[in-house]
């Protein structure tokens, strides 16, 4: 559940192109078998012997998201979670149990990159009661630049908020499309058909009855002003008082919405449980 501060995140593989034998594109890295003379300082194979030899295979680029001016911050920001937007993969959006750095606590953060991830800055656009950002995911429609989030509202316990904007990186607050309580771990996927995102949240309700948590949050129309959600319960059998916490959603291209999620079952309610992996399918979307 979680990790060190200053989350690091592998962006693109930049290809290493030979220019001529013996020769490739210059990277400022000594020993990655590339002798890079124009490199600041120059790599030389008398200065790094381990830059000569043949091409090497493709390098990688790894990028802190952590914005160079909150770089002493001391939190977890753990779960991370990242959308590309489909319609311009330049833009990405990333999250995770992030402070506020300005100290507000009306407002959370969401990383926003707009140059394809090279660099980043931090968003306090997401609605939050001290600042920080619960369990939180985003996803942005396929065609449409809207992106949506479902997360646990700061300060709030388990009360699931779903989110969205059509300008990520404006400084305008998400504007709230629904709100419910008791609820665990929001999952959201979306997706563009005839104009319209489809926006599934898988979360685990523990207000619902007999320990069927497993539920999923479902709008056909999340551009309209006000989008309706329904509430749709996954797990149609007897539980061990809940079911584990991911519920995931996915959408193929079709329409066709399927879901997976661990149900908890005799004869072993404790830690190792007895779980089934559970897949449904809606073919209506």
């Amino acid at each position: 559940m979680h990790s060190r501060k200053n989350f690091f995140l592998t962006l693109s593989v930049l290809a290493a192109l030979c220019l001529s034998a013996g020769a490739a594109q210059a990277f400022d890295v000594c020993g990655n078998g590339i002798c890079a003379t124009t490199a600041t300082p120059p790599e030389s194979c008398s200065t790094c012997p381990e830059d000569c030899g043949p091409c090497p295979i493709p390098a990688v680029t790894v990028v802190n998201m952590i914005p160079l001016a909150q770089s002493g911050e001391t939190g977890q920001d753990s779960e991370p979670n990242l959308s590309v937007n489909p319609a311009n993969p330049l833009q990405i959006a990333g999250s995770a149990f992030t402070l506020n750095p300005t100290g507000a606590v009306t407002t959370a953060p969401i990383f926003v990159s707009l140059n394809g991830g090279a660099s980043w800055t931090m968003n306090n656009i997401v609605p939050s009661g001290n600042g920080m950002t619960g369990d939180i995911t985003l996803r942005f429609g396929s065609t449409t630049n809207t992106l949506y989030a479902g997360t646990l509202r700061g300060g709030s316990s388990l009360r699931l908020n779903l989110l969205r904007t059509s300008a990520f990186s404006s400084t305008t607050l998400m504007s709230l499309l629904s709100a419910r309580d008791n609820v665990d771990q929001p999952f959201v996927q979306a997706a563009t058909f005839s104009g319209a995102d489809r926006v599934y949240v898988g979360d685990n309700d523990f207000g619902a009855t007999g320990g069927r948590t497993a539920t999923l949050d479902r709008t056909l129309s999340g551009t309209v002003s006000i989008p309706s959600f329904n509430t749709l319960r996954l797990e149609t059998r007897t539980t061990c008082s809940q079911d584990a916490p991911p519920i995931r959603p996915a959408i193929a291209s079709d329409g066709t919405v399927y879901a997976i999620f661990y149900r908890w079952r005799q004869p072993t309610c404790s830690s190792p449980f007895t779980t089934d992996v559970v897949v449904v399918r809606d073919d209506n979307g």
